[in-house]
């Protein structure tokens, strides 16, 4: 599986009808990151989101969307794991996510445990938000 991450400066790029309607749901800064992701040269499957803040220590990972029928082949394991490696090479220590199931079908509880057993932590003094310390590999 090869995914190329695409960076969005305008939602007018993206074709797909589920994905487009997530790109446009808010606003945004100029400073916020913003991927579409395309499987093997030519299918859109996905939409990434960053909040950056210079001054912080932490990448958020505003929103990770996977389309529907690209569910459950392991798309957004591997955009989590980009998503550190970009967190790493953009000096992040950390990632943030807070875990807000954005279609039906996808419980809360389960995506929680989807980024527990990928690392991620629930913060102590920030409850409902997760990190995981990119810097070590290690969850906080």
């Amino acid at each position: 599986m090869h995914l190329e991450l695409v960076e969005l400066k305008a939602k007018e790029r993206i074709s797909s009808k589920e994905l487009r309607g997530r790109t446009g749901a808010f606003p945004g800064r100029e400073i916020d990151l913003r991927y579409l992701i395309v499987l093997n040269a030519g299918r859109e499957v996905a939409f990434l989101w960053y909040d950056l803040f210079p001054t912080d220590f932490y990448l958020v990972l505003y929103e990770m969307y996977v389309a529907k029928r690209f569910r459950g082949q392991g798309i957004g394991s591997e955009l989590l794991l980009r998503t550190e490696d970009l967190a790493m090479k953009r000096g992040y220590n950390r990632v943030l996510v807070r875990p807000m199931p954005l279609s039906d079908g996808i419980g809360r509880e389960r995506l929680i445990g989807w980024y527990e057993r990928r690392g991620y932590r629930e913060m102590p003094d920030q409850l409902e938000i997760y990190v995981k310390d990119v810097s070590l590999g290690l969850p906080v």
